[in-house]
């Protein structure tokens, strides 16, 4: 970064309202558990979804845009209802703060 540039967004933090929360030292965290279990209900089991729609349904119809369709349909029906059950689910993912010294 250019000096000139490193000077503007220096004086820039000192007219920010927010310069504390962009300089804080803490770190968010969540357990490696609980990280396991959010890449498995955002990736994992919609990616099961779609192959399980493709394969269960590729033999049944001869049509595979229609095949495909159903099958991205089916994985925007999981995320909605992951959606709808966000409450429960955020209870069971829990931050806690790590500082940095």
């Amino acid at each position: 970064m250019a000096k000139e540039q490193q000077e503007m967004l220096s004086s820039g933090c000192a007219a920010c309202q927010m310069r504390e929360v962009c300089q804080s030292p803490e770190a968010r965290d969540i357990p490696r558990k609980q990280s396991w279990k959010a890449v498995v209900m955002a990736y994992v089991v919609p990616f099961v979804v779609l192959i399980g729609v493709v394969i269960g349904l590729g033999g049944a119809l001869d049509n595979e845009p229609l095949v495909g369709t159903i099958a991205l349909c089916a994985v925007g029906v999981y995320y909605i209802v992951l959606h709808i059950f966000r409450q429960p689910i955020e209870k069971d993912f829990q931050c806690k703060n790590n500082i940095k010294k």
